[in-house]
């Protein structure tokens, strides 16, 4: 077996070229900002190279791979959080970024919006078309667990966007 390919036959490389822009997809329905997708992207596929031996054996290395993303912009969500709160205490005042009036961004605004771990299932399942298994891997949890999470967001959503012409 040559040095650059995994027990499973799929290289870095060859995982990178085909994964690549679907994450980089998923960041940005997640982050809701192309550089800090790149950048969680960047970061997670780091984390993946460093460990490829490893990950290379699993079933599903994109699955490990979209996990640490999902983990990562959880934490940088909080940070987030925080800053602002800090901020507010503080009389400092954030400026808002306007979006583009497109439809699909504003839905994608909302959904980000929703608690993290709604809003990680929703990208999931409707930016990647993850089944509700791989969605439960992803995010470690149950199936159940996601689907409560997929009913509440679709709600939550539903709330927030009836007022929006299509």
């Amino acid at each position: 077996m040559a040095d650059d390919v995994t027990p499973i036959g799929i290289d870095f490389d060859a995982y990178y070229r085909g994964d690549h822009r679907k994450l980089l997809g998923l960041a940005f329905v997640l982050t809701g900002s192309s550089a800090t997708a790149e950048d969680l992207v960047q970061d997670a596929l780091t984390e993946a190279h460093r460990n490829w031996d490893r990950i290379a054996t699993y079933d599903d290395p994109g699955a490990w791979v979209r996990r640490v993303m999902v983990n990562r912009s959880r934490s940088r969500f909080r940070r987030i959080k925080s800053e602002t709160k800090a901020l507010t205490r503080l009389g400092g005042r954030r400026e808002d970024i306007a979006m583009p009036t497109e439809r699909s961004l504003e839905v994608w605004a909302a959904v980000r919006r929703l608690p993290p771990r709604q809003a990680h299932a929703i990208a999931l399942l409707y930016w990647e078309d993850r089944s509700i298994a791989e969605i439960a891997t992803i995010l470690d949890c149950g199936a159940e667990t996601v689907k409560t999470h997929l009913k509440r967001g679709r709600q939550r959503l539903a709330e927030t966007l009836e007022g929006i012409e299509p």
